[in-house]
């Protein structure tokens, strides 16, 4: 199996591992801009079959996002101690990520 990756933006197909014998690869895109990309899978018989012979398949993935650029946080205000939080504090911030939605915001006060 040979693995390739193309950005959303690209024509060309970038070799990512070649090579493979077994049906799983995990890719570490933390060193990979953030964007919008494609995987292709090739397979081939021509270990076992004669040159004139050989098939070979590909497989494209569905677009994937990657996004290794974290939230930023904003304008993040704590207030006095509320009685109505069992001895919090209330807070409010505003936080945007370019990439992906935001799903959950959270805050500790002293790391507890």
């Amino acid at each position: 199996f040979a693995v390739y990756y193309r950005g959303e933006a690209e024509k060309e197909w970038k070799l990512l591992k070649d090579g493979l014998e077994q049906k799983f690869y995990a890719w570490d895109t933390t060193t990979m801009p953030d964007g919008a990309y494609y995987l292709k899978i090739a397979a081939s018989d021509a270990p076992s079959n004669p040159p004139a012979t050989a098939l070979t398949s590909e497989h494209e993935s569905e677009r994937f996002e990657v996004d290794n650029t974290p939230p930023v946080i904003e304008g993040l205000q704590v207030g006095p101690p509320s009685g109505k939080m069992s001895g919090g504090r209330p807070a409010s911030f505003a936080a945007r990520d370019g990439s992906t939605a935001i799903q959950r915001a959270q805050y500790s006060l002293d790391g507890g």
